[in-house]
């Protein structure tokens, strides 16, 4: 793993958007233009659930459907650290993906721009935020990026529990199952700055010998080598200071 510098940038949240949602109520954050819809609220072996449909809340005006398949590349761990905070992203089953050109017009590769791909046929060159900070400045060509929003299907929540895509967080709390209640807030997410002494890694090419189930997946010796050069950046800050 070629050298990398990693700083966390502290920033205060944005406003939580929270709403008491019940069975087919909805909510939005506006600021990662992602909304949830409640779907069922029940009870499981003792223990309260509420189903959420997370979904890109611009997704009608994306008209272009591209057939992806599994081209053989996914997000580079060491450009996008914070895959390993993404845990939704395994849920993601549609992406909305306008191409841009780094002045900010679009690019236009396609009829309008903007493409959508069904990812049940494979693909996993996905991030479901946008890419202009790795793909215009870091690895210094300021041509064109991606901007990625998805769908994330139905996901099973319990009391308290989080999830998180690569730009926001959904909370879920105070579930009802009598009254078909539930908090739900989608809460932007800050996230991790890379600076690095070298130009960008490329995507990562699915190993061949992979079998279907682990390809895409950071494997340990990524997280390893991420959580040393964290603990190095550490170690240097403390030594500062």
């Amino acid at each position: 793993m070629k050298k990398i510098i990693i700083m966390l940038i502290l920033l205060s949240l944005p406003t939580v958007f929270a709403d008491t949602l019940g069975v087919n109520d909805q909510t939005t954050n506006p600021n990662v233009q992602m909304a949830v819809n409640v779907v069922e609220i029940g009870n499981e072996n003792g223990k309260e659930y509420v189903d959420l449909e997370i979904y890109y809340s611009d997704r009608e005006s994306y008209d272009t459907d591209i057939h992806g398949g599994n081209n053989g590349f996914f997000p580079n761990p060491a450009n996008y650290p914070d895959l390993y905070t993404s845990n939704l992203l395994q849920y993601a089953t549609v992406v909305y993906r306008t191409h841009y050109n780094c002045d900010g017009t679009i690019e236009n590769i396609w009829s309008s721009g903007k493409e959508r791909i069904n990812l049940s046929d494979g693909y996993k060159n996905v991030l479901c935020r946008s890419r202009k900070q790795e793909q215009c400045y870091l690895d210094g060509s300021f041509d064109t990026y991606y901007d990625e929003r998805c769908d994330f299907g139905v996901v099973r929540f319990h009391e308290n529990e989080i999830e998180s895509a690569s730009n926001f967080n959904v909370e879920v709390g105070n579930i009802d199952v009598e009254s078909r209640k539930a908090d739900v807030k989608i809460t932007e997410k800050t996230l991790v700055n890379i600076k690095q002494d070298n130009p960008m890694y490329t995507e990562q090419p699915t190993n061949v010998e992979q079998s279907n189930d682990e390809k895409g997946k950071i494997t340990e010796q990524d997280r390893k080598e991420f959580t040393d050069a964290v603990k190095t950046i550490l170690r240097i800050f403390f030594k500062m200071n």
